[in-house]
């Protein structure tokens, strides 16, 4: 079969655009089995629709998470729908779509659901669609015939995940990505229990990760297509095996600059270590609060404590860091908030980001959120697109406070981070940052490459 993967505008604002990992693996195995395999990658690619069709698939499938991101995932499937007839198959995966498959499955151009790992399943749900076989067979997917919906049993988790192809970097120009930082995820799911995480729901509060062996592998690879030492892995918890860790740091020359996603009571002495060779870490840390009760409210698992102890290493070795904190958590205070700001200043991070609590389906808070009467839950695709800011229709937040106050503090801090990049010498990302705020070019390109693809 022909496929089109589609990743849709995220509007992120990591500051660089992460490859579409999601696609490239189910990408990658299916193309092994002989099927034709196309990406397109909405951040960094324009006139994708005129692209599309072009390239004249037999089925769409398009990744997408809970909020802004889902305007975009409707968009296409909608202009998939007129450009190739309502009878042609459009697939969702990713998060949003794991956790809340019935209403996904409620939007009329959305035919067919994956929920959670997609490797094994795309492959089956490939072969099942190709033959007309039966699809309440195939585990992992939902699918709506005739208006009836049916959603199927979950497949296991893929326990070793060295078994899993190579990434197939040439799927995606990746050059565009190689250009400021080479990122890598090589494992999934985390152990611990936070409140705010999708974890619980996706991954079953479990991590797997690849082998060192097969990571050694993935960077030899990248190596050969870029001399790009900036090298980013953003896994959930890359650090949660400390051995496995030490042998991937082993392989790496000490030219490299890292930066590596890990929590405050990993970091002591002998971690850091590790790291002293290099030519530049940082590490981002999820700090979240300065307040022990709303720490204890999230289930972090930490202390306030570890926070500043892990900090004051951090600084004493004159690593980088990045202090990661939410504000408005569930029944969260000003003055809670304002430890939370003393304790930024205490801990002196190089940066610090600021987000605004919101209680994603999956999340262990969800539900107690939902049923304590402080969120009315959407009831569409098109009511989560529109989904930021924790908030009820009389715009209160869910924490103590009005959600005005969460607003200017968020904006307060965005002025601090794009001033921190300055300092740092990061500028291409405040150009990233600018472009993905934009409000009028996508839209405008969007237009365009509509308008384009009717003519083609």
């Amino acid at each position: 079969m022909k496929v089109a993967l589609i990743q849709p505008n995220t509007k992120t604002i990591q500051g660089t655009t992460i490859p579409p990992f999601g696609l490239m693996y189910i990408g990658s195995i299916a193309k092994e089995m002989g099927h034709k395999i196309k990406i397109f990658d909405r951040n960094l690619d324009f006139f994708t629709f005129t692209k599309l069709k072009k390239f004249n698939p037999d089925l769409v499938g398009i990744s997408g998470f809970t909020g802004p991101c889902l305007m975009d995932v409707i968009n296409i499937a909608k202009q998939v729908k007129k450009m190739f007839g309502q009878s042609f198959p459009v697939l969702m995966g990713g998060v949003h779509a794991t956790v809340l498959p019935e209403q996904t499955l409620e939007n009329p151009c959305i035919d067919y659901v994956i929920m959670g790992e997609g490797e094994y399943t795309f492959l089956e749900f490939l072969k099942t669609l190709e033959q007309g076989g039966d699809m309440t067979k195939v585990k992992g997917v939902g699918f709506k015939k005739k208006g009836v919906i049916t959603i199927n049993e979950r497949r296991p988790l893929i326990e070793n995940l060295d078994k899993l192809p190579l990434l197939n970097w040439n799927f995606v120009n990746y050059k565009k990505y190689f250009r400021f930082d080479v990122t890598l995820i090589t494992s999934r799911g985390c152990p611990y229990r936070c409140g705010f995480c999708y974890n619980m729901k996706f991954n079953e509060g479990r991590w797997r990760g690849m082998s060192a062996k097969r990571v050694i592998q993935e960077i030899k690879a990248i190596e050969k297509l870029t001399n790009n030492k900036n090298l980013g892995f953003h896994d959930d918890n890359f650090t949660a095996d400390r051995k496995r860790m030490v042998k991937i740091l082993d392989y790496l020359s000490p030219d490299y600059n890292l930066f590596i996603e890990t929590r405050v009571n990993y970091i002591d002495k002998d971690f850091l270590s590790y790291f002293k060779k290099f030519k530049s870490v940082w590490f981002f840390l999820g700090v979240e609060s300065g307040s022990q009760r709303i720490l204890n409210k999230l289930n972090k698992g930490i202390a306030v404590k570890q926070i500043e102890n892990a900090f004051d290493l951090i600084n004493k070795y004159k690593f980088k860091a990045t202090a990661s904190v939410i504000v408005g958590s569930p029944t969260e205070t000003k003055e809670e908030v304002q430890e939370t700001m003393r304790l930024l200043e205490r801990i002196k991070p190089t940066r610090y980001t600021l987000n605004l609590y919101t209680p994603y389906p999956g999340s262990l808070l969800y539900d107690e959120i939902v049923k304590g009467g402080l969120l009315k839950q959407p009831k569409s695709m098109e009511e989560w697109s529109k989904y930021a800011l924790g908030i009820d229709s009389s715009k209160k937040s869910i924490s103590s406070f009005d959600a005005s106050y969460l607003k200017k503090l968020d904006r307060d801090s965005w002025i601090k981070t794009i001033m921190a990049i300055i300092k740092t010498g990061d500028l291409h990302k405040i150009k990233m940052r600018i472009i993905n705020y934009e409000p009028f070019v996508i839209p405008l390109l969007d237009l365009l490459d509509k308008l384009i693809s009717r003519a083609v």
